[in-house]
């Protein structure tokens, strides 16, 4: 996952929604490499300039998303929520609405 995002992030792309349904091994083989999918919320990074919409899914949105001044690093931290999910079993955050999810 941090290889899909250093090299988008190279190339000039923030993904913006990065969870773990939008990874997907290519084969159910052991050794299959893993795909990222859905980049229908990603945009090219503009030096000097940080993303103002909120966008992405609840549990994986970073501060700075909803503080309206993301950019690379948000994908970062989404991946540090799906890491933090697969080494204790839970999200770091729950709530019933998104709404609370942000909130907390």
């Amino acid at each position: 996952m941090l290889k899909v995002a250093a090299q988008c992030h190279l190339h000039g792309l923030v993904h913006r929604d990065m969870k773990p349904e939008n990874f997907l091994f290519k084969s159910p083989k052991a050794d299959s490499p893993l795909k990222a999918t859905d980049f229908g919320l990603s945009d090219f990074i503009r030096p000097g300039k940080k993303f103002q919409d909120i966008v992405g899914s609840a549990y994986y949105v970073a501060p700075e998303v909803l503080k309206r001044r993301s950019g690379p690093q948000s994908d970062v931290w989404s991946i540090g929520v799906i890491t933090y999910i697969l080494l204790c079993g839970r999200r770091p955050f729950w709530d019933k609405t998104e709404d609370g999810i942000f909130k907390e």
